[in-house]
């Protein structure tokens, strides 16, 4: 296996349950003390919190990965399907892979991997995981979006062979609202 697809332990994706909330605020916590320390105003408007989380449960669109045989939970991410009001216009660049030709598209949201478990390319393994659950619903096409002072996703995006699109703004974030969006085409 190359390094991009070699785990540090086995690891299973799995649709989040309402008591991984717990688990996930510590990923999330942490995610968002190390953004503050990069000073990103990424994730310090009170989003996400666990509502975000309790929200994409009900939704299905949450999931977890974890260690196959202890349980614990190492990372988390929600897909949503369809079209998303921000995607729709990018204030600048544009889309490689329109909808209009591609189809529909997956925009992956929320993605957290535990302290413990950073450097060791987990992010790369959820986002594999994730491209199998999208490719199952016979969507071709992901997008992220990202802050641009999140350095460290846009190393997991480039690993994984993303290509950045342009930029969209958000609604959650009032100090900096732009975000780097990102996309790839899945086989």
């Amino acid at each position: 296996m190359s390094e991009l697809t070699q785990p540090s332990q086995n690891l299973i994706l799995r649709p989040t349950e309402r008591g991984d909330v717990p688990a996930i605020m510590v990923m999330v916590n942490a995610a968002k003390a190390m953004l503050k320390a990069d000073n990103s105003s990424q994730w310090q408007s009170g989003y996400p919190n666990e509502y975000s989380f309790y929200a994409d449960i009900d939704a299905g669109s949450s999931f977890v990965l974890c260690e196959e045989n202890a349980g614990q939970v190492v990372a988390t991410a929600s897909i949503s399907f369809g079209e998303e009001a921000g995607y729709s216009a990018l204030i600048s660049g544009e889309w490689a892979y329109p909808e209009e030709e591609y189809g529909d598209y997956a925009v992956v949201h929320r993605v957290a991997v535990h302290p413990d478990y950073c450097g060791q390319h987990v992010a790369d393994q959820l986002f594999l995981a994730l491209f199998e659950v999208i490719i199952q619903q016979g969507i071709r096409t992901v997008r992220v979006d990202t802050h641009r002072k999140n350095q460290r996703m846009q190393n997991v995006l480039a690993r994984l062979g993303f290509s950045m699109s342009g930029e969209i703004t958000v609604d959650h974030d009032p100090l900096d609202p732009k975000r780097l969006c990102y996309e790839k085409l899945l086989r």
